[in-house]
């Protein structure tokens, strides 16, 4: 090589051999090795030129960032470029013979292949992303669905379907229209010094793959972003499916592959705006790429609006302003792309229908409706009949609603979205108030096509107002029960006495969505959770939420406790399977308010919470109280008057780490007996040494078939609760009181002799998940075995029961254990001995909280009186050592404490009524009042004379709490 001399020209001819489809970082050494000779501009014309060879990735202002980043003179010369030219049959020509063929003609022998030789080309390309996609499944299943993120905290974000490494990466999916898993880009918590901090594998796919945050099926808007933080922020704005591309040039081939996947919904493409990057290179790779991906698909096109400087995406917007600017911004655009839609519609309707279609006024009423719409017929200046105007598509206004009070008056509204398909919203009157932007737009993005001229728009408000349809329908702003019918965001089950419906201001998402069959599910799903007490006790619990109104019963929860891939988050996913999908399981990462709100989302039915260590122990123990006592905060309005209070009545289900006293702990909260009442702790340990499981149906491992359901519940969920419910009001009349007479059957035998009421309060509950899974046994729901429910939940009672430390009160057994603990702690420290109390040679007691002395079998105390007169001890002295020194080695022999009042008070009695830890005591022969007194007792104390205090013998150590 050193006889040949190195240029352009050359480099041209060796490029012509290598395909530019290479591994990004094989790809990254092309142009390292090309800048070490050529650093100038024809050296990034080769490199450009070359990479657009690739036109199915190319990206222009990528590449030249890669250029830039670049240093010459690195550790990457010539040379490897010409060996990559040399193995894919390139000749590097000698001095004195030039090159050996024309450059052209070896570019167009690299370009124009034989057909054998590129489906040998294709066939070794999708073997190696088929191995890599073998790769990132195995990197999938090794990482923790939960953990903590730096890169997700930085950004403000959560994670919505990633996974965490265990080296702290962040890991997100890169999936196919079918969800198969191709890839997975690895975020570093922290970006390196040198290199990006986001990589994919090598040699994997990354063309037309996506990652889906949040249900897309049947939605109608879906948002696509760029980057997983940006996407990320989307959802959390909107509350609407986003899915990610990865980058500017992935947008279009996941805008197509999307819209062939969902040609109904409105695919909103929310771009980067580069504005930095066009000053310097005078192109906004962001905005180009993103309006050709909304124009390939007819979709709507948005970008972030001031952004802070050097920000360019809707993370950075969310970021630098907030959530609401962000949502404001991306719902305006929906709307704007509606209205222009509904605009064109018009001008295209008006010119399809002619002059001879408006229909002719019949009556009095101002308003027809036919098949092309609702028609307002007005009067000239002259009062003359003018041209009919046209308002919206074919909008009925089926029903008056009202909620049971006589307040809430409404409109059932029913039409048909541009695709054929029934839509139908109960939307309040109040909505009709001021300009009536807000219900127009609901209604649009529901599929109804509206006129943009403000007369129409006026006279569609007045059109509804003026509707007297003769019907009459109940209207709930929550879900559940509304006596014997069962109210969901979409539909109510077992309405046919009166029809009822659920009414909100705006679209609620729906988490109760339906995939495949009962069937399916009990073929994917519920068979393998048989002979799993977690799995099945977890089931019957999504059973049992719809059973608390009709048993009577209070609202309360179960947390399941367990290490990292325990199986205590495959227990919450078979859970929400029972109701829908990845979605319908909620997480413990929330405020307050939102935790309120989702609380009412789910009233009568099973709210499942995961991971309760996102939430803050200081306020872990309220949210526990707030959700067992079914009520959200009392608030004021900006007149002082009350505001409506949330209400709800539900049974939730938690999974965590950590018990709720040990989290709060953490927090520096003590926790009460009424919280552990209201949220009762289950281990995820079952006892086989296998996590939450005891029967692996034929599977290797735990993780096998913790695999196994996960992807169960992913394909089959939520036929059997929709299924359980259409059963439950089939048997609404009858219900209520079989279901108290079982419960108290089962809860009646499992409480031990002598239980206290909180035991049976906590059985009870226990009991009516047991029955819930019975009876979807008996409907056929589950394919299992009689008394399998019964026996799942037994076992669980009975860890609970044990992990409680027995089925006394809680109080009482707390009591005790802070006043053992209190002594254990200090016995030795803080009391003075009561036979040295005057020895000026024994150790000072610090911080004294009290006496202490020996005392026999029979409880009299070893009396001694040391006299000591030296630094040596006496022959009188030495004689005591002898006397006591057998009698404190003696088993017989005790010590009794003496503590003083205000530190009996205040330390040992710490947050308790001390009345009721002396009654406590007292009953456990622990506390020696004085003659005359009730608890306490007055002795002469050593140097203090005659004080009371509180006698405390060693009893307390005897004691199984």
């Amino acid at each position: 090589m050193s006889g040949t001399p190195i240029s352009v020209a050359l480099l041209g001819e060796a490029l012509g051999f290598i395909p530019a489809s290479l591994p990004r970082d094989e790809w990254a050494r092309v142009g390292m090795a090309i800048k070490s000779e050529f650093p100038d501009d024809a050296g990034w014309g080769l490199f450009r030129d070359w990479s657009a060879r690739d036109a199915a990735s190319f990206d222009e202002a990528a590449a030249l960032s890669t250029w830039r980043s670049i240093k010459a003179g690195g550790g990457v010369g010539v040379s490897t470029l010409l060996y990559l030219a040399k193995q894919h049959g390139f000749k590097l020509p000698r001095r004195s013979k030039g090159p050996h063929v024309p450059g052209q003609q070896l570019q167009a022998r690299a370009v124009q292949k034989s057909p054998a030789a590129k489906a040998a080309e294709e066939a070794q390309q999708r073997a190696a992303h088929q191995a890599v996609a073998r790769q990132a499944v195995q990197l999938w299943d090794a990482a923790s669905t939960t953990g903590n993120s730096a890169y997700l905290h930085r950004k403000g974000v959560m994670g919505y379907g990633v996974r965490y490494a265990a080296d702290g990466c962040l890991l997100v999916p890169l999936r196919d229209e079918k969800g198969e898993l191709w890839n997975v880009q690895r975020i570093a918590p922290a970006k390196p010094a040198k290199g990006p901090d986001k990589l994919f594998l090598k040699g994997g796919r990354k063309s037309g793959l996506w990652h889906m945050l949040g249900g897309a099926e049947g939605a109608e808007t879906v948002l696509l972003a760029e980057g997983y933080a940006t996407a990320a922020s989307l959802r959390q704005a909107t509350g609407l499916p986003v899915a990610t591309a990865f980058d500017a040039g992935n947008l279009l081939h996941v805008a197509k592959a999307l819209h062939g996947q969902m040609p109904e919904a409105l695919l909103v493409v929310c771009g980067d705006d580069d504005a930095a990057a066009e000053q310097k290179m005078g192109r906004n790779t962001g905005r180009s790429k993103a309006n050709a991906a909304a124009a390939a698909v007819g979709g709507a096109v948005v970008f972030p609006t001031d952004l802070p400087e050097g920000g360019s995406d809707f993370n950075d917007m969310h970021l630098a302003r907030s959530l609401e600017a962000v949502k404001a911004c991306v719902m305006a655009a929906i709307e704007q792309h509606h209205k222009n839609a509904a605009q064109a519609a018009d001008s295209q309707q008006g010119h399809e229908l002619g002059p001879d279609a408006a229909p002719v006024q019949t009556g009095d009423d101002p308003f027809s409706v036919t098949q092309y719409g609702v028609w307002f017929h007005g009067r000239d200046k002259d009062g003359n009949p003018a041209r009919p105007l046209w308002l919206c598509s074919p909008l009925q206004v089926e029903a008056l609603t009202r909620n049971q009070e006589g307040m809430g008056w409404g409109y059932l509204l029913t039409f048909e979205d541009p695709l054929g398909v029934p839509r139908q919203w109960a939307m309040p009157a109040r909505m009709l108030s001021g300009d009536g932007g807000e219900y127009r737009g609901t209604l649009l993005n529901m599929g109804l096509r509206i006129a943009t001229a403000p007369m129409a728009r006026n006279r569609l408000t007045e059109y509804i107002q003026t509707r007297k349809p003769g019907a009459f329908a109940s209207c709930t702003d929550r879900i559940g029960w509304h006596k014997r019918a069962f109210v969901l965001p979409h539909e109510t089950i077992g309405d046919e006495d009166e029809r009822i419906v659920f009414q909100s201001d705006a679209a609620m998402e729906n988490t109760f969505r339906i995939r495949r069959g009962v069937d399916d599910w009990i073929e994917h799903v519920g068979r393998y959770c048989a002979g799993n007490s977690r799995m099945v006790f977890a089931v019957c619990c999504a059973f049992a939420g719809p059973m608390l109104r009709p048993a009577g019963m209070e609202s309360g929860g179960f947390h399941i406790r367990g290490g990292s891939s325990s199986g205590k988050t495959t227990a919450a996913r078979v859970a929400a399977s029972v109701y829908g999908g990845p979605d319908y399981m909620q997480r413990w990462r929330t405020t307050d308010n939102a935790l309120e709100v989702i609380a009412a989302q789910h009233c009568d039915s099973l709210l499942i919470l995961d991971e309760l260590s996102q939430v803050d122990g200081k306020v872990a123990g309220d949210c526990a109280y707030m959700l067992a006592n079914e009520q959200s905060k009392a608030r004021s309005t900006r007149t002082g008057a009350a505001r409506s209070r949330l209400s709800w009545r539900l049974l939730f289900l938690s999974t965590g780490e950590l018990s709720l006293s040990d989290h709060m702990a953490e927090g520096g909260k003590r926790s009460r007996t009424g919280q552990d009442v209201r949220m009762a702790d289950i281990p995820a340990e079952a006892g086989k040494g296998w996590g939450a499981f005891e029967h692996l149906h034929g599977q290797p491992d735990p993780a096998s078939l913790a695999g196994l359901l996960t992807r169960g519940t992913e394909r089959c969920h939520g036929a059997v609760g929709r299924a359980f419910l259409q059963w439950a009001t089939t048997h609404a009349e009858t219900l209520p009181k079989r279901l108290r007479d079982a419960a108290n059957v089962l809860a009646t035998a499992w409480m031990p002799q002598g239980a206290s009421g909180q035991v049976a309060r906590v059985a009870a509950r226990f009991a009516l998940v047991a029955v819930a899974g019975a009876m979807a046994t008996e409907a056929g729901l589950t394919g299992w075995d009689e008394g399998e429910s019964e026996d799942a939940v037994k076992a669980c009672f009975d860890a609970w029961l044990a992990g409680r430390g027995g089925a006394g009160s809680g109080e009482v057994t707390a009591m005790l254990r802070q006043v053992r603990a209190f002594f254990e702690a200090h016995g030795e420290g803080r009391f003075t001995w009561w036979h040295r109390a005057a020895d000026d040679h024994s150790v000072k007691t610090l911080q004294r909280a009290g006496y202490r002395r020996l005392v026999d079998a029979e409880g009299k105390p070893v009396k001694a009186e040391p006299k000591l007169s030296g630094p040596r001890l006496n022959g009188d002295d030495q004689r005591l050592y002898d006397e006591l020194l057998p009698a404190v080695a003696s088993e017989d022999m005790q010590v009794e404490f003496f503590v003083l009042p205000e530190v009996f008070r205040n330390e040992v009695c710490n947050g308790y009524d001390y009345t009721a830890v002396c009654s406590v005591l007292l009953q456990h022969g622990c506390l020696k009042p004085g003659k005359g007194r009730a608890y306490d007792d007055k002795q002469r104390l050593p140097g203090l004379g005659q004080a009371r205090c509180y006698r405390i013998t060693s009893s307390i150590y005897e004691l199984e709490v």
